[in-house]
């Protein structure tokens, strides 16, 4: 653990806030991502349907009406998404996108129907949680359409971790052979339990374009308080320290 040094003379005020300032800093630092392979990246295997080969610590969990996981897709990458100048395009001809870039996170991502006859999602059980403590998630998300359809849509995810109510991202608005740009989403989650069920539902509109839903970089750690926040608590901490030494000082 560093060590954080303080000078002679130092008033006690800013040594209290030195250390508040440090402990957030170890905090942060320390911080430990709880969701295994957020990044869906599995050493380089081609693009292909979602299933448990491609999607290692991850489950599918598909009710398609059109075949389970038929239109839940794992990208290697951009190029091998779609038929763009350049671009590998190494999926099924119905799976290749009009257009997308690489997410923030690079490399590999998945991409679901978020048709609401489909109901798609993927979700893992995380573990290791404290019950009670609050929980950042964070994740790139974006909207893209298959080359098979036309026309605009809308995209976006449901969230839940174990039994807490669901969050949903922001709704993206996506031009006919379009594709949004990615996105960031940060939700707090307070874990009920000590193991839950990350859950990420796909959602869209309308039904049957379809619109598609792309996911990457998923991150759940325990969330730490704000270095504004600790240095508030601090000195209100100081305030009242001082209050009650002249308190004394007067009786």
């Amino acid at each position: 653990m560093d060590t954080f040094h303080t000078t002679p003379g130092m008033s006690s005020m800013n040594k209290y806030l030195i250390g508040l300032a440090a402990c957030t800093a170890v905090g942060a630092a320390g911080a430990q991502n709880l969701v295994t392979n957020g990044s869906f990246d599995n050493g380089g295997l081609p693009s292909a349907k979602l299933n448990a080969s491609n999607m290692p610590f991850w489950t599918p969990a598909m009710t398609s009406a059109y075949g389970s996981g038929n239109y839940s897709v794992f990208y290697a990458n951009a190029a091998a998404a779609t038929t763009a100048p350049g671009a590998t395009g190494t999926m099924d001809g119905d799976l290749l996108l009009w257009a997308v870039t690489d997410s923030p996170d690079g490399g590999s991502f998945i991409a679901i129907d978020g048709d609401s006859n489909v109901a798609s999602k993927i979700q893992q059980s995380v573990s290791g949680l404290v019950v009670g403590q609050a929980y950042t998630l964070s994740f790139s998300f974006a909207g893209a359409q298959f080359t098979t359809r036309t026309g605009p849509t809308t995209e976006w995810w449901d969230v839940s971790l174990g039994n807490s109510a669901v969050q949903r991202t922001t709704i993206l608005n996506n031009d006919s052979k379009g594709f949004t740009g990615w996105y960031t989403a940060t939700m707090t989650f307070v874990a009920d339990s000590p193991t839950a069920v990350l859950s990420f539902l796909a959602g869209g509109s309308p039904d049957g374009a379809p619109p598609v839903a792309l996911l990457d970089g998923v991150s759940l750690v325990a969330a730490v308080p704000e270095p504004s926040s600790w240095a508030l608590m601090g000195v209100g901490a100081l305030m009242l320290a001082g209050l009650r030494q002249r308190r004394r000082r007067r009786d």
